[in-house]
């Protein structure tokens, strides 16, 4: 029996490796609907997030959608958010709802063009109250250790 690597996630959150996840998806994935995830966009939204998405932000919660492309959700404050992804077009809607005051806000982004994710980083940051991630985290994980 051949083995396999083990690989390990630290941030259950991580992009690049819940992107990887939908790999194994084919057409038919979701009780016979769902279109399998082009492995090239899923290489291109990777790496768009590792170029665009800052170290110290919240990570979305990531889910692949029936039409083969990719839902990211954030839960800020009293905001719900998300963005679905076209894979092949590169583009997103952006959607969030604050629910004390049922305030909506839809926008159409280019996934493709700097400005676009520069305005998506700013209103996580600003629904989020700035950034918060991994630092937390990581100061756990290093007291964890010194205690080994």
């Amino acid at each position: 029996m051949r083995e396999r690597p083990i690989r390990v996630v630290l941030d259950p959150l991580d992009v690049a490796a819940r992107l990887d996840e939908f790999r194994i998806l084919k057409d038919g994935w979701f009780e016979g609907h769902g279109i399998a995830l082009a492995p090239a966009g899923l290489d291109w939204l990777s790496a768009a997030f590792e170029q665009h998405f800052p170290e110290n932000l919240r990570l979305p919660f990531l889910y692949p959608t029936f039409e083969g492309g990719v839902r990211a959700e954030w839960t800020l404050q009293d905001t719900e958010a998300s963005i679905k992804i076209d894979l092949a077009k590169q583009t997103g809607v952006w959607h969030s709802l604050r629910m004390v005051t049922d305030e909506e806000e839809t926008r159409a982004v280019n996934l493709d063009n700097a400005d676009d994710w520069t305005w998506l980083v700013g209103r996580i940051r600003t629904i989020g109250g700035g950034a918060a991630r991994r630092w937390w985290m990581c100061s756990d994980m290093i007291r964890a250790s010194r205690l080994r």
